[in-house]
Formats: structure tokens, sequence, C-alpha cells
């Protein structure tokens, strides 16, 4: 995919919060690679340190579980 003339190699998502919308997640799948992107009100969100936490356990959990996959 090209955008202007030049190949696009990464592809970020993106959500404006809006009214009482206080978390927005974005997934995002091109070029063989998988992003999230998070975007939060912390007005709206009262434990972004939790949640913070808790997707960075997931993700280590989930790097833990391909790498045994791969052995």
């Amino acid at each position: 995919q090209y955008v202007a003339g030049h190949r696009v190699t990464k592809m970020y998502g993106s959500l404006m919060l809006g009214g009482n919308l206080g978390l927005g997640i974005s997934l995002n799948s091109y070029g063989e690679q998988f992003t999230f992107s998070f975007t939060a009100d912390p007005r709206l969100v009262k434990r972004l340190d939790k949640f913070r936490d808790l997707v960075a356990a997931s993700f280590a959990e989930l790097q833990q579980v391909a790498h045994e996959a791969r052995d």
C-alpha cells in the first residue's frame, strides 16, 4: 500500500474520546504486525495504573505461551 508515493510500513489506530467515553482500544493488523493502541481519559477511568498492569501481565503471558510453542 502506498500513500502520496511512499510505501506504508506501519499503521497505528487512534480513537477520539468524547462525551462519557473514558477508554478506547484500537486493534490493528498490517504488514505482518499487530498493534494495540489505548486512549484514556483519567478523569473517567480511575484505575489506569491497574489497567496498564493487567495489560502488561497479559502480554507477558502471551509472549511466554508463544515462546513455549516455538520450542
